[in-house]
């Protein structure tokens, strides 16, 4: 009966024999045959030796030469627990503690004590991603994305430009069928983060997409690495988005596009997208309040005093009114806010209602500039009634997995480009997923609960006669 044997691979990478116990190292073949010596030939001057024959993908046993040592029965298997981390350790952006605790606890007790130390085999899954990765570059001019990293993990054009704009750099990532779903998405949400975006980049900026599966279900579409945030960078790249479009016969016209409180970003959707409606984020401008009570000083206040919190939420519950409404409903609200606010009231006037007073005329008319972020801007009545979110919280939370797969802050150039790769596969797989009938992930109870609460007053605001009671009911159900 013929003798085969199993090829193991060593912590360098190489092909090894299991013959009988010893682990052998190949040391010449000629066609079908293949020569084989002990893995100690030179540290214990051992003399076994072995040929086997290559048949049907298996090598069969020839020859076997006895060794000057007895065999290590765990050395097999702490090369195929060694090898399994180092598989994981490229196919994965798990942290090396990760892979490491996950594969070891798997290994049988009496193999478990033979395996390399955890310091080892964290060495050897970062050794395996350095030779993995080009060299990362120090330096703009540096940077040129291998031919691999520019195609999706599929093969798929996946870099739409590498844009220089004077001493800027943009390098926008998106699949033509990443375009495809942005184009019939009615509603964009913008947002940039900059705890992860490498050293030689200022942001990483993405592009989310709300597609109507069963509801809305709101995807990462478009990362763009910026070195700045000037509002001519992000026309160039809105420009470089639509020409792509425009290439592959797809029209980018969103009907809502939703950002921060950011106005660079804001001027330049405005003029690359005339048509579409602009709206601030609603978890954004709340912050913008609550900053603004803490710089006043009455943070302290704010969280003894419920009657003092309840009415500086007022503040918020504005947004939940037509965007023509809430001047005369701030006239209204004034009197009825804290006279240690007077500052923080003033300032919201001045910034997200009326504006800036320039002068008094005699006739006692009081002319002013136009609000930095006017109530067009920041109401979400429009988005309450078309079903569309009010928050980018959906990408808040996005924001947190992706800096969780990273693992780390301020990763590399092409490692960050390998991540939006994974990511767009993943993101390609969970439409899918949506596409075919799978429930959506739903949100907290209580955030549920909220919402109920939120949507049956503005159903039922008729039949309150007064519009404070309407602004009372929904700061009832809002926080800073």
């Amino acid at each position: 009966m013929e003798e085969t044997c199993e090829v193991v691979v060593s912590q360098k990478g190489f092909h090894k024999l299991r013959v009988r116990g010893y682990l052998m190292v190949k040391e010449k073949c000629a066609g079908e045959r293949y020569y084989w010596c002990c893995d100690h030939r030179k540290s214990l001057y051992c003399g076994g030796r072995a040929i086997s024959c290559f048949r049907n993908g298996q090598h069969v046993l020839q020859k076997f030469v006895d060794h000057n040592h007895a065999p290590v029965a765990s050395a097999p298997y702490v090369a195929t627990i060694v090898e399994e981390i180092k598989t994981r350790a490229r196919s994965t952006a798990d942290l090396p503690c990760q892979i490491v605790h996950s594969c070891t606890t798997s290994a049988p007790p009496n193999v478990a004590p033979y395996l390399p130390s955890r310091a080892a085999l964290s060495e050897s899954i970062r050794r395996v991603r350095r030779a993995e990765r080009p060299r990362e570059p120090r330096s703009l001019a540096e940077v040129a994305i291998p031919e691999e990293l520019q195609r999706t993990l599929t093969g798929e054009p996946f870099l739409i430009s590498d844009l220089a704009v004077e001493d800027h750099r943009m390098l926008i990532f998106a699949s033509k069928a990443d375009i495809e779903k942005l184009s019939a998405a009615s509603l964009w949400i913008m947002d940039g983060t900059f705890k992860t975006v490498p050293r030689l980049f200022y942001q990483l900026y993405t592009i989310h997409g709300a597609l109507q599966t069963s509801r809305f279900s709101i995807f990462p579409l478009v990362y763009i690495l910026m070195t700045g945030k000037s509002e001519e960078l992000y026309r160039r790249v809105f420009q470089e988005l639509g020409d792509f479009g425009e290439r592959n016969e797809l029209h980018l016209r969103p009907s809502v596009i939703m950002t921060d409180l950011e106005l660079s970003a804001i001027n330049a959707a405005r003029t690359e997208f005339p048509d579409a409606m602009n709206k601030a984020c609603f978890f954004h401008s709340s912050q913008c309040v609550w900053r603004k009570i803490q710089s006043c000083g009455l943070a302290s206040t704010y969280a003894d005093d419920e009657n003092f919190s309840l009415a500086m939420r007022h503040l918020t519950a504005l947004a939940f009114l037509r965007f023509d409404e809430i001047p005369e409903a701030f006239e209204e609200l004034k009197p009825h806010l804290p006279e240690e606010a007077h500052e923080v009231t003033e300032w919201f006037e001045v910034n997200y209602v009326h504006g800036q007073i320039r002068r008094r005329l005699r006739n006692g008319v009081v002319v002013r500039s136009p609000p930095l972020f006017a109530p067009t801007l920041w109401s979400v009545f429009e988005c309450m009634e078309s079903g569309f979110p009010r928050t980018q919280n959906n990408i808040e939370a996005w924001h947190r997995r992706w800096k969780s797969l990273l693992g780390k802050a301020h990763v590399g150039v092409y490692q960050i480009v390998e991540e939006f790769r994974k990511e767009q596969r993943h993101v390609t797989n969970e439409y899918e997923r949506l596409l075919r009938g799978e429930p959506c992930p739903q949100g907290k109870k209580q955030d549920i609960r909220r919402e109920q609460r939120l949507q049956n007053v503005i159903r039922n605001r008729e039949n309150r006669l007064n519009p404070m009671d309407y602004l009372r009911a929904i700061a009832h159900n809002l926080h800073l």
